[in-house]
């Protein structure tokens, strides 16, 4: 980590140190932001095997061995541009789950991420598919679990708090572990609908009316979950509590 900018008295005289670490730092940080766009919008059009290092350097504007000092090899910036994208998500989800009180804003929130996420970051999602439902054309294991622990963790602990203090009626008996796996579930095949639906959409001989609103698409998916899940006891739009038969 660079040094901090400080001035250091010395008599009469001020010397500012750091300057020169931190600018180059700043220089390195923006080369290594453009060369994983540039990588990412290839790997997710391409595909990893059809993508050279040296394709990927001339569009970001770079040297070949300049791509290898920051990432080592394709295969590693094939992994950081996977995991910069599960990243992205993730720091969605919990920027909007953050303030969130009740299990149904909770799941909707969740539901309007993951929808938003697929229309605004296609190249992301794309190459998130890839990884995880495509054929391997040689690219390497990626961890998409790992970035989603603390998220999934915070949904469980907030669906077990539902079913503890009765603010859900479980169906047939479901614990959280069960409720958490069904709500991701249907948030990853929500990216992958929306992301064929934007494709869809985005077609001049397409239909359009089989182009809902995000709003919508969400609010289906809170329907979904909680049809599969169980009861709410406190309504989405009032802090009033139902009657548990």
């Amino acid at each position: 980590m660079p040094a901090c900018t400080f001035f250091e008295a010395q008599g009469a005289e001020l010397v500012v140190r750091g300057v020169q670490a931190g600018t180059a730092a700043t220089r390195a940080g923006s080369t290594e932001d453009k060369i994983l766009r540039v990588a990412l919008e290839l790997f997710a059009e391409r595909g990893f095997g059809a993508t050279s290092l040296r394709r990927i350097a001339g569009e970001a504007g770079v040297t070949p061995p300049l791509v290898a000092y920051h990432f080592d090899s394709k295969e590693g910036l094939f992994v950081a541009c996977a995991e910069a994208a599960m990243r992205a998500l993730a720091s969605q989800v919990e920027g909007a789950t953050a303030t969130v009180t009740s299990l149904s804003d909770m799941v909707l929130k969740l539901a309007e991420v993951h929808v938003g996420f697929s229309k605004q970051h296609a190249g992301e999602v794309r190459l998130l598919l890839s990884v995880a439902y495509g054929p391997n054309d040689g690219h390497p294991q990626v961890d998409l679990v790992s970035p989603w622990a603390a998220t999934m963790e915070s949904v469980h602990a907030r669906l077990a708090a539902a079913i503890d203090s009765r603010e859900l009626v479980a169906r047939d008996g479901a614990d959280a572990v069960q409720l958490t796996r069904h709500l991701f579930n249907l948030l990853h095949m929500a990216v992958f609908e929306g992301f064929e639906r934007e494709r869809f959409c985005h077609d001049e001989n397409s239909d359009t009316r089989f182009c809902g609103r995000s709003e919508t698409q969400a609010q289906d998916i809170h329907d979904q979950f909680f049809m599969g899940a169980g009861r709410l006891t406190v309504r989405p739009d009032s802090k009033s509590v139902e009657g548990t038969r």
